[in-house]
């Protein structure tokens, strides 16, 4: 029989259970969701039959509207935070059956977890991101997803396959962007996988610049640093250097777990305005994935309604040459007029920033 289990600290096996599945990835892992902070409580969700797990939903409880802002937004931010309280997950469920009558009825199971989650906390909204990796949803799934007052939005992330040769992945790459990373090597740009704990706090303070340009604030930049480091440690994060004249021009952040490598973020300090640094960091860490006996390079998506759009994401990402994998963004809406007033705070956060950027 069927049930499920919430726990609101990481279950003793939860990774390891993870490994039960393919599909699993550094975004559902313990390395990810972590314990509670001021800004979210991570939810661990687990299905079993009988005693033996069947399937894992790792969901963060936000409780803040933005992670990011200035200290003068934040506080009148705070003043709207019961309008904000929502549930988010990446790349899941995790289901370690591969029967497709099974597969529906863990994901009836996930699905009730929701909705005791969402009414036990108060939730505005849940949303989540089902993995490329896992084929779970079909036209029966959909229709129950619907039924359930899901909706669904068709997206796409491309994922270079790592069993390949070096030199098949790069002759897949665009010509344009395997120029650029030519170009990049003749301007003198180099790049280093962070080793050391100093390195470490380079990119963390290269972030906070980045988010600087972009109208945001990081009040603290090294907050995680013992976090991230004792991920760097065990080898489910990454995190690359790009030097230009000996100056650090761009970072690079992965989750790895599970022979799957995710592109978490690109940063760069702009001190350049022709910075190639984001493309040959890229690359350089294609290869360094290969080399390390990944098995897939995630290199993030986004809406499929983006696909032609030549400013969208997934226009830059489909020049990497990796296979377009698709997937479903799930959005649920448990309070329709608390949603709208979300909607419009958010709005208006986001012009802010756009305001603060010129």
């Amino acid at each position: 029989m069927l049930h499920f289990k919430i726990d609101y600290e990481i279950p003793v096996l939860w990774n390891s259970n993870l490994l039960l599945s393919s599909a699993s990835n550094f975004l559902h892992s313990s390395y990810f969701l972590g314990m509670e902070t001021d800004e979210k409580t991570p939810a661990y969700i687990s299905v079993f039959e009988n005693n033996d797990i069947v399937g894992q939903l790792g969901l963060d409880i936000i409780k803040s509207p933005v992670l990011y802002s200035t200290t003068f937004l934040k506080k009148i931010i705070n003043t709207f935070q019961f309008l904000s309280k929502r549930g988010v997950w990446i790349y899941g469920p995790i289901i370690h059956s591969t029967n497709r009558n099974k597969k529906l009825e863990i994901l009836k199971q996930f699905v009730m977890a929701l909705n005791h989650i969402s009414k036990q906390h108060k939730l505005i909204f849940i949303e989540g991101f089902t993995s490329p990796f896992d084929n779970l949803l079909d036209s029966e799934m959909d229709l129950f997803l619907q039924h359930q007052k899901f909706e669904l939005v068709n997206h796409s992330t491309y994922v270079i396959d790592l069993s390949l040769s070096l030199d098949n992945i790069w002759n897949s790459v665009s010509k344009k962007t395997r120029g650029d990373v030519n170009r990049s090597k003749r301007r003198g740009i180099t790049a280093k996988r962070v080793d050391s704990k100093d390195e470490l706090k380079k990119f963390l303070l290269l972030h906070k610049k980045w988010a600087q340009s972009k109208g945001l604030t990081i009040t603290d930049p090294l907050k995680d640093i013992e976090n991230l480091w004792k991920n760097i440690k065990n080898g489910s994060e990454q995190f690359f250097l790009a030097f230009q004249d000996q100056n650090i021009i761009s970072g690079l952040r992965l989750g790895c777990f599970n022979g799957i490598v995710y592109t978490n973020f690109v940063i760069s300090s702009y001190s350049k305005s022709t910075s190639l640094g984001g493309t040959f960091l890229t690359w350089f860490a294609i290869e360094w994935s290969k080399n390390n006996h990944m098995r897939y390079y995630d290199i993030s998506g986004g809406p499929d309604s983006d696909m032609d759009s030549t400013n969208s994401l997934l226009f830059y990402k489909k020049k990497w040459g990796g296979k377009k994998y698709p997937h479903l963004h799930l959005t649920k809406i448990n309070k329709k007029f608390s949603y709208f007033l979300y909607t419009k705070i958010f709005f208006i956060i986001r012009k802010y920033h756009d305001f603060l950027r010129k």
